[in-house]
């Protein structure tokens, strides 16, 4: 179950979403997901901590990642997303999906497992110029 705990607006005009969500076994589930409006870029920062429920295995992912869509089109992927991850458990992930217009930052654990995820996110978004 998700659980958004704060959504704001910095002074500089970036979205900040604090979020947690838990998995159990090696389900991808969206930590985050959210439509692209058209004529926009944004610029993604999220900071992802995942806790197994026995205390046992951690990890902190550090994801870095731009997704576009021009007036008319479907969202897209600005190049490959950027993840740092220091982790006890190799089969853990953190990725970046585009889904038509849904822009999602995904988490897996593992089999037999049950996470705790929480995650900070903030996203810079850009008007793109309709182009003449």
């Amino acid at each position: 179950m998700k659980d958004v705990q704060e959504t704001r607006t910095d002074a500089l005009g970036n979205v900040v979403i604090n979020i947690e969500v838990s998995t159990t076994d090696d389900t991808e589930t969206d930590l985050w997901s959210e439509e692209i409006d058209e004529g926009e870029i944004w610029d993604i920062d999220a900071r992802i901590v995942g806790v197994a429920e026995d205390d046992a295995e951690a990890g902190s992912y550090d994801l870095r990642g731009t997704v576009s869509r021009a007036a008319g089109g479907t969202a897209a992927a600005v190049g490959d997303a950027v993840i740092e991850q220091r982790e006890t458990d190799a089969d853990w992930s953190v990725g970046l999906d585009v889904d038509t217009n849904d822009v999602n930052i995904v988490v897996e654990g593992k089999a037999a497992t049950n996470i705790d995820w929480r995650g900070t996110i903030r996203i810079r978004k850009q008007e793109i110029a309709a182009s003449v």
